[in-house]
C-alpha cells in the first residue's frame, strides 16, 4: 500500500510539475560553448608563447571539451523526444542542435591547430595574441547569453583576425594557422548568428 501510494505522488508530482529536460539545455550549452571556447584560447595562446601548456593541459582540456559537449548533445537527444513548447525551455531545439554541430566544427580546428603547435619555435608568433583574447571574450558573451536568454552581440573577430593577418609573414605554417583561424571565426560568428535568429522566430509545431 505505502509503494502505491508513493508511486501515486510520484507520478501526480510529475504531471504537475515536470522537470524537462529542455530547462537545462541552455545551461549545457553554455558549458559546451565555454570549454569549446578555452580550448581554442589555449591553442592560441601556445602559439602565442610556445612555452605555455603541456601536453597533460591539453590533454585535460579536449576530454572537458569532449565531455561537455557529449553531456549537452545528450540532452537535445531527450530534448527532440519531449513535448513541444516554449515553456519548456528557453533555447530552441533547431538552434542548440546548430549551435552544437558548430561546436563540433571548432573542436576539430582547434585539434588542427594544436598538432602546429610545437613548430612556432621558442619566439611564437605574438601576432595571435589580440585574437586570442578576441576569442575568450567572444566566447564568455555568447555563453552568458544563451544562459541568460538574451540576444548575442556579434564577435568583433574578423576585423582582428584582418589585423592578425597583415602582421604575419608568409611561410607554410602562417598559412595553416590562418586557414584554420578563418574557419574558427566563420564558426564563431554562424553560432552567434543561429542563436540570435531562433531567439527572432520560434521553432514551427510539431
Amino acid at each position: 500500500t505505502d509503494n502505491l501510494i508513493g508511486s501515486g505522488l510520484t507520478v501526480v508530482a510529475f504531471l504537475v510539475w515536470p522537470t524537462w529536460v529542455a530547462t537545462e539545455v541552455p545551461r549545457l550549452v553554455s558549458l559546451c560553448l565555454l570549454a569549446e571556447g578555452r580550448l581554442g584560447q589555449r591553442v592560441l595562446a601556445a602559439f602565442t608563447d610556445p612555452t605555455q601548456g603541456s601536453d597533460e593541459d591539453f590533454d585535460q582540456l579536449i576530454s572537458a571539451a569532449r565531455l561537455s559537449r557529449s553531456n549537452a548533445e545528450a540532452a537535445v537527444e531527450r530534448m527532440v523526444h519531449e513535448p513541444h513548447g516554449a515553456d519548456k525551455g528557453t533555447l530552441a531545439l533547431t538552434a542548440a542542435e546548430g549551435m552544437l554541430a558548430q561546436m563540433h566544427r571548432f573542436g576539430m580546428a582547434s585539434l588542427a591547430l594544436l598538432h602546429h603547435v610545437r613548430g612556432a619555435g621558442q619566439d611564437g608568433l605574438g601576432a595571435f595574441a589580440p585574437l586570442q583574447h578576441q576569442f575568450e571574450n567572444a566566447f564568455d558573451s555568447l555563453a552568458r547569453s544563451v544562459e541568460s536568454d538574451a540576444d548575442s552581440p556579434p564577435s568583433g573577430l574578423l576585423p582582428v583576425q584582418q589585423r592578425v593577418q597583415g602582421r604575419l609573414d608568409h611561410g607554410q605554417l602562417q598559412t595553416i594557422i590562418v586557414n584554420e583561424t578563418d574557419l574558427m571565426v566563420g564558426v564563431v560568428d554562424t553560432t552567434i548568428e543561429i542563436y540570435n535568429g531562433s531567439r527572432a522566430r520560434a521553432d514551427p509545431p510539431t
